[in-house]
């Protein structure tokens, strides 16, 4: 292929790529490693809103509701979905793409200090926080020694130094906390505050200017340096004046066990958790923490979430050192060809430099097929001729035109695209940055090594036989059996299988639960799966994190698990999926609505045992949390005005029973630690109407003669979806007849207020595709009325290779997409005649063996790629020679 402009605008020419280079040198940080994801991950805005002391249902109608109202008039989300749970509120809104982020927080935060009125003046201010769901890249380190030989803040300082460290997190092995338990039996006393007064007091001690009567000053409150301080704070209380928090409750530094640690093996450890949000950065950050680690020696590096794909792609770079020294041995020392030795060299690199530069551009992520794909190339470039390439541009448009038609109509995955874009781009950008080099150089000098010189004489031998002049039985048995092997394969091209392989080394796989699922219910979840998968055996390895509404898994499978074991695993709630593949078993969640949550929760319990019956479902589980019995109390207020009761400590809590609640924060050994109030409850439900109830005026009152009690429903936590109050059942099976099952439930509801809302089926990993369109697509620049025996051998040699793939190895799409794609190049720049000589190259079958005795951990990819190619190559001309043989016969 010829470039005559290429001499007239060497100059112009020169400045462009030399700007290229330098853009793709700055940027090369940001090269995206790894497949594309086709499902794009969904950002969410939380906004999270404490009232402490409050029920749900006081949260629902005092807070959700107004916030429901309000975020009506803001444009920007596509989805609310709100948890009023026993003291704050949750709610999440799903942002629309198109949308910017930052014009919807500002709306959100603007509305709400508008209609601030329409909330209790004792609220907290909302906290923003977008929940970032791309943390994919992380490193863990491991404490190995439990002396501190090194100081754990120079190694934090070092590491977040390193400029594309986007999180860190030191995560102990315990946590530390600072307890105020009070003893209730001190609260029936006349002379001792009540707990609310105990937890507003604490609350504004340290708000605002305070000031020293006896000094007549004003003066800012400080928080008490040591811990035990905290029982030196004076609480207001009444008539009485202030009385000491020591008197009336014990301060101590407990020590409790660390719950969302990230996990190896079920067991928990001293660690940090190292974030950076791009696969290239991620290698960078591993190169660099082996560097710093030899000064601390205490720390090491014990889990990497790319660990195969950085494998791989320092195997290929070694192999590829090792090509390219070969090539200067053989044309400089023996050849004496310096000049095609730099130019194969310079070449190739300036069009490695050019990809990457697109590829970053377009930010199209690039993995280890892409990376296969290139080292191929690496070893053919200085074989092929690049003339032939002109006879193909009328088939490049209608293969341009049919890839766009197959992706919108979401029959070929996006993810192929990064292989399309090779293949064109070693077609046009190699040879014209090989012409450049040379217009520059003003040399002129024969760029094609020849084929035969490398080649395997007895391979090619047995690739390229002499054709048959009286074809006897055996001949008519291999036709046979190559028609039967074809129809027993062909079926595989309707069989739609993942995009890349789910049988790597480390398996990524979630166990993900609904949004309104308490922390302590996705905490036990979690451990009760990790502990499942333990105890039987079916891993090697096993790191587990834990995030908002999910538990990460990070396995290495032991010698024949097969991952349809994890169909067992007791998940209740939550649903378990591999992220590369199908989820072990479907999983549909089953939403209903009704304002009256009693009444909702009760038409749900009555249609669990309807669905239960049912053989085709094999599980269902509550998604929500059952009401419990509870106590209402409502006193009389002529009483109270005559006792001089107030409200707070009467009406509003009798003793504030509380769950644990934080109150303040402090330093404690150089790290913030929290500060909690407890109550140790020894009072049962039954005994609560006989505790007295302390007012100001110093009195108890007895509560049978102050307030009526009655029982009432209490539920932990309501769950609205778009304003609906709503609740979920996860349904459990495997190919459920849906249209029947739906409608026997608006059946059983018929007569019901309770409404059967939808159906969401759960998200499974990627999703698959059948070959068959990809075969469609390549047969656009491989088909030629001239050439139909070789676009049979092609199709016919497509189907055995899947079946290959699929028995010796595991379904790949991109894998099997790259090899089509490397024969494609052949076709495209070898002579017909020549193309058996490709595939018995001795750079072929030397990547094939050096990369099946690779001593280190990998080589397992690129030997299954060389051996699909190779065979690739033998189906091929073993077919084709038949084909010829049968038309001359």
């Amino acid at each position: 292929m010829s470039f005559p402009f290429v001499k007239r605008m060497k100059y112009q020419l020169f400045m462009v790529f030399g700007l290229i280079v330098l853009i793709s040198i700055l940027k090369i940080r940001e090269i995206k490693l790894g497949d594309a994801k086709v499902m794009e991950d969904v950002e969410t805005l939380v906004i999270t809103q404490n009232w402490p002391s409050k029920t749900a249902r006081q949260i629902e109608e005092n807070v959700t509701k107004p916030w429901e109202m309000i975020l009506k008039s803001v444009d920007g989300y596509l989805e609310l979905k709100s948890i009023s749970d026993h003291g704050n509120l949750a709610l999440y809104l799903t942002l629309s793409p198109e949308f910017p982020k930052e014009e919807l927080l500002q709306s959100v935060r603007n509305v709400y200090i508008l209609n601030q009125n329409k909330f209790p003046r004792d609220i907290h201010f909302p906290r923003f926080v977008y929940d970032k769901d791309k943390e994919f890249h992380f490193i863990l380190l491991k404490k190995v020694k439990s002396d501190r030989t090194s100081s754990l803040s120079d190694l934090e300082q070092r590491i977040k130094d390193i400029d594309y460290v986007t999180k860190f997190v030191y995560q102990p092995e315990f946590e530390r906390e600072i307890q105020i338990k009070v003893d209730h039996l001190s609260l029936l006393q006349s002379s001792q505050p009540t707990m609310v007064q105990i937890y507003q007091s604490i609350r504004r001690h340290f708000e605002g200017v305070r000031m020293d009567t006896s000094r007549e000053e004003y003066f800012v409150t400080d928080y008490p340096i040591k811990p035990m301080e905290w029982g030196k704070i004076q609480i207001q209380f009444g008539n009485f004046g202030k009385v000491s928090l020591g008197q009336i409750a014990r301060v101590e530094v407990e020590q409790v066990d660390a719950k969302k640690n990230t996990r190896v093996n079920g067991k928990s450890f001293e660690s940090i958790l190292i974030h950076t949000d791009s696969g290239f950065r991620q290698l960078l950050l591993e190169l660099k923490l082996v560097g710093i680690l030899k000064s601390f020696p205490d720390w090491e590096i014990v889990f990497s979430s790319q660990e195969e794909l950085f494998t791989n792609t320092v195997e290929l770079v070694f192999f590829y050192l090792l090509i390219e020294s070969y090539l200067m041995i053989y044309l400089g020392l023996y050849k004496r060809k310096w000049l095609e030795a730099f130019v194969f060299s310079f070449s190739f690199l300036l069009f490695l430099i050019v990809v990457f530069f697109f590829l970053h551009l377009f930010q199209i992520p690039i993995g280890d097929s892409g990376f296969v794909f290139l080292f191929v190339l690496k070893l053919f470039f200085p074989f092929v001729r690049f003339q032939r390439v002109l006879y193909h541009k009328k088939q490049i448009g209608g293969f341009v035109l049919l890839f766009s038609v197959l992706v919108w109509l979401e029959w070929i995955p996006i993810s192929i695209f990064v292989l399309i874009f090779i293949f064109f781009n070693s077609l046009a950008v190699y040879p014209f940055c090989r012409n450049l080099i040379l217009v520059f150089l003003k040399r002129k000098c024969v760029l094609t090594l020849n084929l035969s010189t490398f080649q395997i004489s007895f391979l090619n031998r047995i690739l390229n036989p002499k054709p048959i002049s009286n074809p006897g039985a055996f001949f008519m048995i291999s036709g046979l059996v190559l028609l039967f092997s074809f129809f027993y394969s062909v079926e595989g091209l309707w069989v739609s299988f993942p995009i890349t392989s789910n049988q790597s080394s480390i398996q990524h796989a979630r166990l993900e639960f609904p949004t309104y699922t308490s922390e302590s219910e996705i905490n036990r979840v979690t451990r009760q799966v990790e502990e499942a998968i333990l105890s039987q055996h079916w891993t090697k390895l096993l790191v587990v994190t834990q995030k908002n509404f999910r538990s990460e898994f990070y396995l290495k499978l032991a010698e024949l698990t097969n991952p349809q074991l994890f169909s067992t695993l007791p998940t209740e709630m939550g649903y378990f999926h591999f992220v590369k593949g199908k989820a072990v078993q479907d999983t549909n969640t089953l939403r209903f609505t009704n304002q009256d949550p009693i009444a909702l929760e009760v038409s749900i319990l009555k249609l669990l045992p309807w669905l239960k019956s049912r053989k085709e479902i094999k599980e269902v589980v509550l998604g929500f949390q059952k009401a419990s019995e509870g106590l209402k109390f409502q006193s009389n207020s002529t009483h109270r005005v005559k006792m001089k009761a107030d409200v707070d400590p009467t009406i509003k809590e009798s003793s504030f029973q509380l769950n644990p609640t934080v109150v303040a924060k402090m330093p404690l050994e150089e790290k913030i630690v929290d500060v909690k109030l407890m109550l140790n409850k020894t009072i049962s439900k039954e005994e609560f109407r006989k505790q007295p109830v302390p007012t100001r005026n110093g009195s108890l009152v007895f509560l049978d003669s102050f307030r009526n009690f009655s029982s009432i429903k209490n539920f932990g936590r309501i769950y609205h979806k778009n304003t609906e109050t709503s609740m979920e059942i996860l349904i459990k099976g495997e190919s459920l007849p849906w249209e029947t099952i739906e409608d026997g439930i608006r059946n059983f509801l018929k007569n019901d207020e309770t409404e059967y809302a939808e159906r969401t089926e759960t998200k499974s990993g990627e999703p698959h595709f059948r070959l068959v369109f990809f075969v469609i697509l390549v047969s656009v620049l491989f088909f030629r009325k001239q050439y139909y025996k070789e676009y049979v051998s092609f199709v016919i040699t497509i189907t055995f290779i899947w079946k290959f793939q699929s028995i010796l190895f595991t379904r790949d799409y991109l894998q099997l997409g790259m090899v089509i794609l490397v024969y494609l190049f052949f076709s495209f720049t070898i002579r017909k005649k020549n193309q058996c000589l490709a595939h018995s190259n001795t750079f072929i079958i030397g990547s094939l063996f050096l990369s099946y005795v690779y001593p280190w951990n990998g080589g397992v990819y690129l030997f299954e790629s060389m051996f699909l190619i190779f065979a690739f190559g033998y189906f091929y001309q073993k077919s084709l020679h038949y084909l010829k043989n049968i038309q001359t016969s």
